[in-house]
């Protein structure tokens, strides 16, 4: 299972350097297999945009191409993932 979480960034580090001390020192966590996950994770660059499925887009430009929607409806039927991160704001 893949999911996408918002947390601050300092918690993230600090889940990031517990796991490594966890490593260090042998000491596991409340629950290893989560804090595994997130310190491995790829965080999403802030501002990103509107995340779709690429496959979906593909399946839309099929309509495109057979005259039956223009290119901006076929953008507009791809169900969006992940929400744009236009806001510039710190956590």
């Amino acid at each position: 299972m893949e999911i996408v979480i918002k947390i601050p960034e300092w918690k993230y580090k600090s889940i990031c350097e517990g796991v490594e001390a966890s490593r260090r020192c042998g000491v596991v966590g409340v629950d290893p297999d989560i804090h595994e996950g997130i310190a491995n994770g790829t965080p999403l660059p802030k501002g990103h945009g509107t995340l779709v499925d690429r496959s979906e887009v593909i399946k839309s430009l099929f309509d495109y191409h057979k005259g039956k929607k223009t290119l901006g409806q076929c953008i507009e039927d791809v169900q969006t993932i992940i929400e744009a991160d236009w806001e510039d704001e710190e956590e």
